[in-house]
């Protein structure tokens, strides 16, 4: 059990988070002999939390194993200014909230404990201190005086308006955010809008989208729109046909009116006037160069027509005796009949070519800009660099092949020159005092021609040597502050040895404080002051008379006093603090100014204050806290604070400290009330969110509710409305959550002028009301059939804008021969292909919010994927038939031709055509047989490599009866073993000649079978011709048969040929004859066949003649009506 407790007792009051805190600390009297053990902390490292400029309301107790019931004393290492400890208890509390903060100690930062006992060793422990950061205010979005702006600009006017919101925390930066079109600009600081687009002839309206960004992270963002008319000219303003700089080039010596540059400005205004001018002018000569004050060079230019309505640009005065070698010259159109209308702008750049001049030899060897005289230095060795001499640069396009060859004709004695590069070195040694006259002279080795030029070079005596009598090469000498005037600071000290007389002296700003005398002692001249300078920096000039120096430099240190009085930077400070805060509340900060010492802090009470003698105190910094309650406190209270520094009585401030009563109706929110409300997406407005209620202490305390709207508090903000008397929280509008999935709201309880305030999250519930959105819809890809499984095939780029919602991949048809990434929907090979199998895919690809593919496919989206198979060359030749199998006499000669056998190739690169020439044939092997013998026969049988003809190569006479068998190989281009392909061909040698005459037996064969085919031909065309004469009989009787009735029902016809038709019949019957008068017998019932269609129920009777011999009736019609058929 440990022998020593530290209990933390603490007061609270109900409905309220206030909270005082008591220390107890209880020792047990050890029972056993513990003697030698040390104090020491239970856990070496302790982890704390905090929040920036928090109070600490429960402070840190540290935990101590003290087993001999000693008494210790806890020591805070670092971090005294936020942090105090509580040296008996060992409790933690925070001191100065206020520097508590990430800027100040950062978000993680260490701090030591130390424990003693007084007798042994010293413990210690590490707390380690996490800050969350924190806004120590609310953050107020920036909110803009309108939601629409509307600005009007005349034709060239530039200003359109300006726009302002309103922010509490800080600045706001203005943007365009949408309809800039590069034409509008806004001033980030201020809001003013500019247009600098163009102007044109007609009115033009646009729309901005205009942002205001505050200075929080993250930053908070009001929009508005912005409507811009921009009026119109009225007409047209002259434009260039090409805005892009022109090029021209031109001769140097082209005089004046040439031509420079054809312009064209287009206007479309009747009448129109423009006028061309030159507006600016920079003018380069041959080195590049910018020729000052180029303007002068206007007088070589004008425009033809004076430039009106001719653009035509021209030489005024030639560039022939000027350096100019190119110009840049901005070019205006201007519409003078329409003052208004702005100028079109174009640049010209030319370029003068110079031609070739010939320089004469003289002129090509004559000196540059040469210095008449050069100093060097006596102690110059022998080499030393003196000058380098050149020749006059000649142009570029003008200089020769030439060689120019430097000498000295006078100083050659003492120096040097290079013949090519004119560099002069030393060549002996130097005398002091003395001056050398140089020649030199520059020779063209080709043409002879020399020129010459002089320089004098004077030798300068060497610096002076260093005194090497001082054993130090600087000193350090310290002086107190405010020291008398004379004072030593201290002497420079000469070696032993040294007897010459030295000279001293002081140089630099420092001559003012110090001096040195003939002895190199230094005494100052003026009082010194640590708080204005605390180092001087002399330096000391020891030389001899006429002699060497040397520069000394010394370093006096001020040592500081305590000579300055401490100060408040303030006469007078003022806090205010209830009087129920708890103890070590920080109350104010009041340090004082002292540069030179530490400075002790007290307070000094009036009579009015002696109540708070022994409540306050002051620590080392000047931070006035409590160290009880102030409870029956409440009012106005003057005391001092004094800041004593040493011998001095020290400094004062009055302090005015206010304690303020606690009210009963403070209203506060429990912990029960949730400060995260959920709402789903697209709700319907007007439904109640949240339900906030605070609570009193009291019955008679009325309480309200409000949210703050970026301002004030009010029951109604942009997207909220609170009911001030049920505190009812409700939306003004839908949510979306793809555009803001939380909102940040304040709600107070207000109970007359006390309120509490609470922090409220709004987080928007994501619903899927969004369908998915597919970019890659339909693609195409092309792949090698060849390719390897596992092959990424391309990758569909989908998305959804419900942020809870996932897009899920599903393939429907990929023929085990694909597949896809459930997630990343990423298309592989999944197994391999073949060409010749099926060389087109199309995949259909489901897309979803489902790990796995729904039933209905009502929601789905899908995604086409088309893929063509290359082919490669994986297959080879195919033969047409496994076997061919010829017969040849035995008399064949070399040459004949045997078979052609065929090969194809699957491959669509490898033609299937058998001249494509991708199929090689070849002979693999040649044998012979005859009876039991088999023998090879390799060269007799030869093959055409592309066309696939077996031909004889040797003649066979020597085996008749024999068979050759030869096995024939087909490949394609590749070296593929698995593309050869075998066939063989067999043939057998006959053993009798063929002679030049048919033989008797084949001639019998053949009669024999001609004889048996013309048999079977004439029995075919018999048994024809019986069943043509049986059909054509029965068709003459059934013709006579047919004429019979035909002429029975003419003559039937007749009886009624004068008889007048029945009441009730209105057409006439008539036989043939009276229908017909000019008809025959011969050409009506000769040939003449009727085809009638009768009908009980019909009232109009047809009949139709038709004629074989296309006489006169043929197709003709007659109408009978009421025809009486008899049998």
């Amino acid at each position: 059990m440990p022998q020593q407790f530290a209990l933390l007792i603490r007061a609270t009051i109900a409905n309220r988070k206030q909270s005082y805190d008591l220390p107890i600390s209880i020792k047990l009297s050890a029972n056993a002999n513990v003697d030698g053990r040390r104090a020491r902390f239970t856990q070496t490292v302790i982890a704390l939390t905090l929040t920036e400029k928090s109070s600490m309301n429960n402070p840190l107790l540290v935990e101590i194993d003290n087993p001999n019931d000693a008494n210790v004393t806890f020591t805070l290492n670092d971090y005294n200014r936020i942090f105090e400890i509580n040296e008996k208890f060992g409790t933690i509390s925070i001191r100065n909230s206020e520097l508590l903060t990430v800027d100040n100690v950062g978000e993680r930062f260490n701090m030591t404990l130390s424990l003693w006992d007084g007798k042994n060793e010293i413990d210690a422990a590490i707390i380690t201190v996490t800050l969350r950061q924190i806004n120590d205010q609310q953050t107020i979005a920036p909110k803009f005086s309108h939601n629409v702006y509307a600005f009007a600009a005349k034709p060239g006017e530039s200003f359109l308006g300006q726009v302002l919101a309103e922010n509490l925390n800080g600045d706001v930066t203005y943007r365009i955010a949408e309809g800039g079109e590069a034409l509008f600009q806004i001033n980030g600081s201020d809001g003013r809008i500019f247009y600098h687009g163009p102007i044109s002839k007609d009115s033009r309206n646009y729309e901005l989208k205009v942002i205001a960004i505050d200075e929080s992270s993250p930053p908070y963002i009001d929009a508005a729109l912005v409507q811009v008319l921009i009026a119109g000219l009225g007409s047209s303003p002259a434009k260039f046909e090409k805005n892009e700089p022109r090029i021209s080039f031109a001769s140097l010596a082209s005089g004046a009116g040439t031509v420079l540059h054809q312009f064209t400005a287009i206007d479309t205004d009747p009448n129109a006037k423009v006028m061309y001018a030159i507006n600016s002018l920079i003018a380069y000569d041959d080195l590049g160069n910018v020729i000052p004050d180029s303007s002068q060079l206007f007088e070589h230019f004008r425009f033809r027509k004076n430039g009106l309505n001719d653009g035509t640009l021209q030489l005024a005065k030639s560039f022939k005796n000027t350096v100019v070698m190119a110009f840049w010259a901005n070019i205006s159109a201007t519409d003078i009949s329409h003052p208004d209308e702005p100028d079109d702008k174009v640049e010209l750049f030319v370029q003068l070519i110079a031609l070739k001049e010939q320089i004469s030899d003289a002129d090509l060897v004559k000196f540059d800009q040469v210095r008449s005289v050069v100093e060097i230095p006596e102690s110059a060795t022998v080499g030393t660099y003196v000058y380098t001499v050149n020749v006059k640069p000649l142009p570029a396009n003008l200089v020769r092949n030439h060689r120019v060859v430097y000498s000295l004709s006078r100083g050659h004695r003492i120096f040097a020159i290079n013949p090519t590069t004119g560099i002069i070195t030393t060549m002996a040694k130097l005398r002091v005092g003395s001056d050398y006259n140089l020649t030199v002279i520059a020779t063209d080795p080709n043409t002879q021609a020399t020129s010459s030029t002089s320089i004098l070079v004077k030798v300068m005596p060497s610096m002076k040597q260093h005194i090497s009598i001082f054993p130090n090469d600087s000193y350090t000498f310290n002086i107190t502050e405010n020291a008398p005037i004379g004072t030593i600071v201290g002497a420079l000290i000469k070696s032993t040895n040294a007897e010459t007389k030295i000279k001293y002296a002081i140089v630099g700003n420092d001559n003012d404080y110090f001096e040195i005398d003939k002895k190199g002692t230094i005494r100052t001249l003026l009082p010194v002051d640590y708080e204005k300078k605390s180092v001087f920096h002399p330096i000391i000039n020891a030389s001899y008379d006429n002699g060497p120096f040397t520069l000394l430099p010394v370093t006096i240190n001020v040592a500081d006093e305590n000579d300055v009085r401490p100060r408040f930077p303030e006469r007078s400070y003022s806090a205010t603090i209830m009087e129920n805060s708890p103890i070590n509340m920080f109350i104010i900060n009041a340090p004082a100014i002292d540069n030179d010492s530490n400075v002790e802090y007290s307070l000094m009470m009036s009579n009015d204050s002696l109540a708070l003698s022994s409540l306050l105190r002051v620590d080392a910094e000047g931070s006035v806290r409590n160290v009880l309650p102030l409870f029956g406190l409440e009012g106005r209270y003057q005391f001092a604070i004094v800041a004593r520094d040493g011998p001095y009585t020290g400094a004062s401030a009055t302090v005015f400290l206010t304690i303020l009563p606690t009210s009963k109706c403070q209203p506060t929110f429990p912990e029960s009330v949730s400060d995260v409300i959920y709402v789903n997406e697209n709700e319907f407005p007007g439904s109640i969110l949240a339900k906030f209620y605070g609570v009193v202490p009291g019955e008679e305390c009325q309480i309200t509710y409000a949210i703050w709207n970026g301002v004030k508090y009010a029951t109604e903000t942009e997207l909220f409305i609170i009911d001030a008397e049920t505190g009812e929280l409700k939306a003004k509008g839908m949510f979306d959550c793809e555009e803001t999935d939380r909102y940040g709201l304040v709600v107070a309880a207000f109970s007359g002028d006390l309120f509490a305030e609470l922090d409220v999250e709004v987080r928007v519930i994501d619903r899927n009301d969004n369908p998915i959105e597919v970019i890659d819809d339909h693609v195409f890809f092309s792949i090698r059939e060849d390719e390897s499984v596992g092959l990424p095939i391309t990758k569909i780029r989908a998305f959804d804008r419900d942020r809870s919602d996932s897009v899920y991949f599903h393939l429907r048809d990929g023929n085990g021969k694909f597949t896809i990434g459930r997630t990343d929907g990423i298309l592989k090979l999944a197994d391999e292909l073949d060409r010749e199998e099926q060389d087109f895919y199309e995949l259909h690809v489901m897309l979803t919010n489902s790990v796995e593919p729904p039933d209905a496919e009502n929601d789905v989206v899908f995604a086409t994927v088309q893929i063509m198979v290359l082919d490669v060359n994986d297959n080879g030749p195919i033969f047409e038939s496994g076997m061919y199998q010829k017969a040849i006499g035995h008399d064949a000669i070399a040459g004949m031709e045997i078979a052609k056998v065929v090969a194809v190739d699957p491959d669509l690169f490898n033609s299937s055509s058998p001249n494509s020439g991708s199929v090689h044939y070849q002979i693999d092997e040649t044998i012979y047989r005859y009876a039991d013998q088999v023998t090879q026969a390799t060269g007799f049988i030869g093959i055409d490599e592309k066309s696939g003809i077996v031909r004889l190569a040797q003649p066979t006479f020597f085996a008749p009866g024999g068979v050759f068998e030869t096995r024939i190989t087909s490949t394609d281009l590749s070296d593929t073993l698995s593309h050869v392909n075998t066939t063989t061909l067999k043939y057998s040698i006959d053993a009798i000649k063929l002679p030049e005459a048919v033989p008797y037996v084949r001639l019998r064969e053949a009669s024999l079978l001609l004889a048996i085919f013309t048999f079977l031909i004439l029995f075919v065309l018999t048994v024809f011709a019986m069943i043509l004469c049986y059909y054509r009989s029965k068709f003459l009787r059934e013709k006579k048969m047919y004429e019979d009735e035909k002429k029975a029902a003419g003559s039937m016809n007749k009886i009624n040929r004068h008889k007048q038709p029945l009441g009730g019949v209105k057409s006439v019957q008539h036989n043939l004859r009276e229908r017909y008068p000019n008809a025959t017998d011969e050409n009506v019932y000769a040939t003449q066949e009727i085809k009638m269609l009768v009908g009980l129920d019909d009232t109009m009777k047809r009949v139709r003649y038709g004629c074989d011999n296309n006489k006169n009736i043929n197709h003709s019609q007659l109408e009978v009506k009421n025809m009486k058929v008899y049998e």
